[in-house]
């Protein structure tokens, strides 16, 4: 039985693993009008966060491995960079959603989990952007071009304080928006799909559910039938 469920937890973490990378490496990518063109909007981390709530963590934390060297293999623009920011962004996520996960079990519906995810996200954000940001610098040689994407959103900025205003205006209002628009499409998906894949893991518990639920109504029949 054991056995049973690891398979299908390795399958469920394939599939899911495969749509991130799919969303990751050719996915729609796209920038937000209101903030520089260098911040990509996609949702690779939606299957994550899905194996992180079907079979847990130590899944998810594969599938973020991967995807990020995925990113790596088909050509990155960034030296790595970039990918190594993402691949922090999803660990730091992941535990903040596992302990939101742990904390509220049972306690309350998935709500609780998700807002610890959103948190876990904008935290990610900016910690992965304190290491991306002195790579970009130094490594890559790109503050010309960082202070000049800057400037064409916010006028005022300078090679000066251009720091500032790049985590204060564009790394933080960013990852609260997309991390929002990711954690809302999961918990949609999850919402709809849940059943089909408690079903697919533990179908003798689904079965045995059912059953006591037919047995109650049978058994609310019967008292009625004896007052009546």
């Amino acid at each position: 039985m054991k056995n049973q469920i690891m398979l299908k937890k390795c399958i469920i973490t394939s599939i899911l693993a495969a749509l991130s990378v799919v969303l990751y490496v050719i996915g729609p990518k796209f920038s937000l009008p209101i903030f520089p063109n260098f911040l990509k909007v996609n949702f690779s981390m939606v299957p994550i966060f899905i194996c992180l709530i079907v079979v847990g963590a130590p899944y998810a934390l594969v599938i973020v491995l991967i995807r990020s060297l995925f990113g790596l293999i088909t050509g990155t623009t960034s030296a790595g960079i970039g990918e190594t920011a993402d691949l922090i962004i999803g660990m730091i996520t992941i535990l903040f959603t596992q302990f939101g996960k742990f904390l509220f079990n049972n306690k309350a519906k998935d709500i609780p989990m998700f807002l610890f995810a959103l948190l876990g996200w904008v935290v990610g954000g900016l910690l992965s952007n304190c290491f991306a940001l002195p790579m970009y610098v130094n490594v890559m040689n790109a503050k010309g071009w960082l202070v000049f994407s800057m400037q064409k959103i916010i006028p005022a900025v300078t090679e000066s304080n251009y720091v500032f205003y790049y985590f204060v205006a564009a790394v933080l209002p960013f990852n609260l928006i997309l991390g929002f628009a990711v954690v809302t499409a999961t918990y949609l998906i999850h919402f709809k799909l849940k059943d089909a894949y408690e079903l697919f893991l533990t179908p003798d518990k689904k079965v045995k559910k059912e059953e006591n639920n037919l047995d109650d109504y049978n058994n609310t029949e019967e008292n009625t039938y004896k007052l009546d």
